[in-house]
């Protein structure tokens, strides 16, 4: 499912940055039920990142993740508070 999400956030951050934002997050949450990994279209994704047991994974739009990242299951990235 991990390499599914990753496949899904690159279309919807594609819309998401033509802004048809609606579009990104239909695209999002569809890619969210199927998978069970929460993306944000917003958030920054390098390349070749790999989510690996994608249970529980949530990456919200204020996060920046650089290239040759391994993700496991559990993480929750891009808050801007407590």
């Amino acid at each position: 499912p991990g390499v599914w999400a990753v496949v899904n956030y690159r279309f919807a951050h594609f819309f998401y940055t033509k802004n048809f934002k609606r579009t990104a997050r239909i695209i999002s949450g569809i890619s969210q039920f199927l998978t069970g990994v929460d993306l944000h279209p917003g958030a920054t994704l390098g390349r070749r990142i790999f989510i690996d047991h994608a249970n529980g994974v949530v990456i919200g739009q204020t996060a920046v993740i650089e290239d040759d990242v391994l993700i496991y299951q559990g993480v929750t990235l891009g808050g801007t508070s407590l």
